[in-house]
């Protein structure tokens, strides 16, 4: 049986792009119809709430489903949406109880053993930490025989599905698209020109910036040398370690007109609190920034809600293969986001 469903696979692979409601329809319908294996593929942040229809058709039919996501608990879009009797989340400490719906996060859905229904891996809510490989994987260890896997990422996990691209956002404007900019200068001694006059642009255009680093020790080295040419570029700066549990310069920043902050902390949330926002990743050739985490930080800027013009700097001596990744993926769901025409200028 199974070699006849992959090979239903093979001459039913399609690739389509839709609005939440369709996406909803289409995501329902292969469960309903036991496809093994599905794709949908966004950006990070996007909503999850096109699942919502297919877990409440199991949970009618008695149909078991576990949804796996690495973010908080009280994040979770979909229990905002759900009755609190219909879930069960599974934490390290408890023992497997199959629910209607149970929720885990991937190192707790290791050591799952009971196979269900329909299985939901949904990795763009928080800062990526798994591999393609290791999704599929999970997947299909904890999915049915006759069950449904879906993957929720930036890319197809699967080779042989069916692959759903979902690039919409509220406002139906294009996804923010990185720019990149090359220098031979030692930004850890010092800034380039062009980087100085970016910042002093998005200071007279009245925007706070956040410019992302590594690591702690550049948090530092960054801020120093910024901080010397504070006179020049005329707005407040701060800078802002993560783990720590001081987090007044974080308040500091937010309540500034259009000031600056550097910082190695990629999990605060800003869009509650910001309007009008630019972003810089300083050394985004870093090998600490893969493909993802240079496609979550672009993301999170789609999450401010303002209609006003932001961007996504990336700093670096070279474009990696990481880098120039990012930038074919989020370009990639916007040339299917025109294909199907609900995006507008």
């Amino acid at each position: 049986m199974e070699n006849k469903r992959n090979f239903w696979h093979l001459i039913k692979e399609k690739k389509i792009t839709r609005g939440k409601e369709s996406v909803s329809k289409d995501i329902l319908e292969n469960v309903k119809e036991k496809v093994d294996r599905v794709n949908i593929v966004s950006y990070f942040y996007n909503t999850s709430i096109i699942f919502l229809d297919s877990i409440k058709y199991c949970i009618e039919n008695g149909k078991s489903v576990l949804y796996i996501t690495n973010e908080k608990q009280d994040r979770i879009e979909i229990l905002k949406y759900l009755e609190k009797k219909n879930y069960i989340y599974l934490d390290d400490n408890g023992k497997e109880v199959r629910g209607k719906l149970n929720l885990a996060d991937y190192n707790r859905s290791l050591y799952l053993e009971y196979k269900y229904d329909l299985v939901i891996y949904d990795e763009l809510g928080y800062m990526p930490s798994q591999n393609g490989r290791s999704i599929e994987l999970i997947l299909l260890k904890l999915v049915s025989q006759f069950g449904t896997a879906i993957s929720y990422s930036v890319e197809s996990v699967f080779e042989k599905a069916d692959t759903i691209y979902f690039p919409y956002n509220e406002k139906n404007i294009p996804l923010i698209e990185p720019r990149v900019i090359s220098t031979k200068i030692n930004m850890k001694n010092d800034l380039p020109l062009v980087a100085y006059d970016y910042l002093i642009w998005s200071v007279q255009s009245n925007k706070k910036t956040i410019i992302y680093v590594p690591d702690s020790v550049r948090v530092i080295n960054v801020y120093r040398y910024i901080y010397e040419i504070r006179d020049k570029i005329i707005t407040d700066i701060f800078y802002y370690i993560n783990g720590k549990k001081d987090k007044s310069s974080i308040k500091k920043f937010l309540e500034s007109q259009n000031g600056i902050i550097i910082t190695n902390d990629y999990h605060e949330s800003y869009d509650d609190e910001l309007d009008n926002l630019n972003v810089m990743v300083f050394f985004a050739d870093d090998y600490f920034f893969n493909y993802k985490k240079l496609i979550y930080i672009t993301s999170k800027v789609e999450r401010i809600r303002s209609n006003f013009k932001k961007e996504v700097i990336f700093l670096c001596k070279e474009e990696t293969k990481d880098i120039e990744k990012a930038k074919s993926i989020m370009r990639n769901l916007n040339k299917k986001g025109w294909e199907d025409g609900f995006l507008k200028l």
